[in-house]
Order: C-alpha cells, then sequence, then structure tokens
C-alpha cells in the first residue's frame, strides 16, 4: 500500500486505491513474465482494495478471491448509526505502529493493546481521546470521527457500489459470523448473485483474521 513498508508517498487509508490499483495492473502489463492474465486474491483491506479494481475492471483481470472485504467503508465507521469505536481505533492503532522497529517493540506494544485501548474509548470527546493513544501518526482517525453523515461528500471516495453493479468476472467470497464486514459480504453475495455474475460465497466462524484460514480449507475441501 502507498506509503507503508518502502512504498512511496504518504500512506492515507483507502483513499488512493482506486488510481493505485490502476497504476499497478499498467506496471503488471509492462512486465515481461505476465501472461495476460491475473486474479486477485486479498484478506480485509487487501480486499477493499479489490473493489476499488473492479470499479473499471481491466480486461486482463479473470477471476477475485475477496475475503472478508468491505466495498463500503462508511458502512463499516457509521453504519450503526454510532462510530464503530473499538474496532477502528484499534486498527488505527496497529496500522500507525506496524512498522516500528525492532519488531520485538511492536509485539509487545500489541499485547499491551486490549488495556491502552480500553481507556481510550472511555475518554471523551473521541477525538481527543484517540489522539492521546495515537498521538500524529493516524490523522485519518479523527476525520473518521468528524464526517458521522454517510451521505457527505467525504465518504464518496471510500464508497464502491457501483463495483458491485459491473463485475462480470467470477467472485469467491469469504467471511465469517463474528466478522464486523459481514453485512457487506452478504450484501454483496446477493448483489452479484442477483445479477447472474459466477459467485460462490463461504461464511464460517471467526473474524476478520480467521476467515482466511477457515473459508480457504472450507472451499477447497469443496472443489
Amino acid at each position: 500500500m502507498r506509503g507503508t513498508f518502502g512504498s512511496g508517498g504518504v500512506f492515507e487509508p483507502m483513499i488512493h486505491e482506486v488510481d493505485d490499483g490502476a497504476d499497478t495492473v499498467t506496471w503488471l502489463r509492462r512486465q515481461p513474465w505476465f501472461t495476460g492474465r491475473f486474479a486477485t486474491v486479498g484478506l480485509s483491506y487487501l480486499g477493499f482494495t479489490q473493489w476499488a479494481l473492479l470499479l473499471e475492471p481491466p480486461p486482463e483481470l479473470a477471476a477475485a478471491v475477496i475475503t472478508a472485504g468491505p466495498h463500503d467503508f462508511s458502512a463499516s465507521t457509521w453504519g450503526s448509526g454510532s462510530f464503530n469505536l473499538n474496532d477502528f481505533l484499534g486498527w488505527s492503532d496497529l496500522v500507525a505502529h506496524q512498522q516500528d522497529r525492532p519488531r520485538l517493540r511492536t509485539v509487545v506494544r500489541q499485547l499491551r493493546a486490549r488495556r491502552r485501548l480500553s481507556r481510550a474509548t472511555r475518554g471523551l470527546p473521541l477525538g481527543e481521546a484517540g489522539r492521546a493513544l495515537l498521538g500524529e501518526r493516524a490523522l485519518w482517525y479523527e476525520s473518521w470521527l468528524e464526517h458521522p453523515d454517510r451521505d457527505d461528500p467525504f465518504w464518496r471516495p471510500l464508497r464502491f457500489d457501483a463495483a458491485l453493479d459491473r463485475v462480470q468476472i467470477p467472485v469467491l467470497l469469504i467471511g465469517g459470523w463474528q466478522d464486523i464486514f459481514l453485512d457487506q459480504t452478504l450484501e454483496q453475495y446477493r448483489r452479484l448473485d442477483r445479477r447472474g455474475v459466477e459467485v460462490a460465497l463461504t461464511v464460517g466462524p471467526g473474524r476478520t483474521r480467521s476467515c482466511s484460514a477457515t473459508g480457504w480449507a472450507a472451499s477447497l475441501a469443496n472443489r
């Protein structure tokens, strides 16, 4: 992703995925080993990036495997009418420190994350409480808090509903009954199936991280 692990630019979650996906395909076409066809696979955020690519599906794209991948980030954050505080404050804290070195420091920090998050989620106002935890490393978090109206133009670049109306390739969707993106995974299946797209769905126990292992195992067992 842009701005992470040696990639150029600045990391701004969910903002540049359409442009970066198109640029990646352009780069792929220039590679001497490219056969002319490719498929995409990804979990969570990398599911979101697949929906970004499917807004304007490149002709070389043959299939997509999307595991717990949202297509509408406004629904993920404010879909219930209140901000999804625990998940997205925790995610922001994780991502803000994912490149910390030495690696052991990151591991220790994550082991202590529950206690720190508990303190931050009890603080008011939410923006200030989040800033006390995140510092200046995750400025995107407060911008999400500041836009509770899902119809606000702020959310337009983070919503890929149109991709559900454009995709024609086979899609495998994998989700979890306790996953925060389950409603969107089920919506994706319903809309693609209604359009006659070749789509399959596997839903298993657990949340996002466990979807990958259980979903793949179940899907492969049924092939």
